[in-house]
């Protein structure tokens, strides 16, 4: 009894373990292909398409997972004529913010950001830009620091370890936006 019940537990993990390494090499093609496939840059979303959902989400510290993160962000960064500008305008004086995203030209994101901050902020100054990504701005009192990244997270990241190292101790998100 006890030797058919092993028989019939190594039967089960033996198909189990076929069934994963199908999916596990399905994954591996399908990213590959996909990767392959898409239109670098031409959509919003390229990175998040690339990636799927399963490795999109960067808690997904897999190998497999970093692999196609690495692949996707060379492939989606490729120069092309999409372009994708936001902008963050901040007015130091009053605390007035305005921004702007997926723009074609940094220029139009800039000024729009510029005229949205005009209508909250007297002394208004572009203090990010950028093309494909998300940018944030922190600040504490006079003290203001900005960033950039893929990601809105480690935009806001980077924006507020800016801010304290411009000697600010309780820096905020004051704004956040991406353009992709």
């Amino acid at each position: 009894m006890a030797v058919a019940i092993r028989d019939s537990v190594e039967a089960c993990v033996k198909q189990r373990t076929k069934s994963l390494i199908l999916v596990a090499a399905t994954l591996v093609l399908a990213s590959t292909l996909l990767v392959t496939s898409l239109p670098a840059g031409s959509a919003s979303g390229c990175l998040y398409t690339c990636e799927t959902s399963l490795c999109a989400d960067f808690s997904n510290h897999s190998s497999f997972c970093e692999e196609t993160r690495a692949r996707c962000q060379a492939h989606c960064s490729q120069p092309d004529a999409y372009q994708a500008w936001g902008a963050i305008a901040y007015s130091k004086k009053d605390r007035g913010f305005g921004s702007a995203y997926n723009f074609d030209t940094k220029d139009a994101a800039t000024k729009q950001a510029m005229k949205n901050c005009s209508a909250h902020g007297a002394d208004c100054v572009v203090w990010v830009y950028f093309n494909k990504q998300c940018g944030a701005i922190a600040v504490d009192g006079s003290f203001t620091g900005w960033g950039t990244a893929n990601a809105r997270y480690y935009a806001n990241e980077n924006a507020v370890k800016e801010c304290r190292s411009a000697g600010g101790r309780n820096c905020a998100i004051l704004d956040s936006v991406c353009s992709q």
